[in-house]
């Protein structure tokens, strides 16, 4: 889906880069990505909506 929707590092977003808190290491992106791709998908979120 990177390449997909082709999103960039975040580093290079403006309002991503203004806290200097980018990642946490607690917290896994892909993870929580799939996660919230399932739970658009229980709600009735199609694929293509999604």
């Amino acid at each position: 889906d990177v390449e997909k929707y082709k999103v960039a590092n975040p580093r290079t977003f403006h309002y991503l880069n203004q806290s200097n808190c980018i990642e946490l290491d607690s917290m896994n992106d892909a993870e929580e990505y799939l996660a919230t791709r399932r739970a658009m998908e229980v709600v009735g979120i199609s694929p293509i909506e999604q």
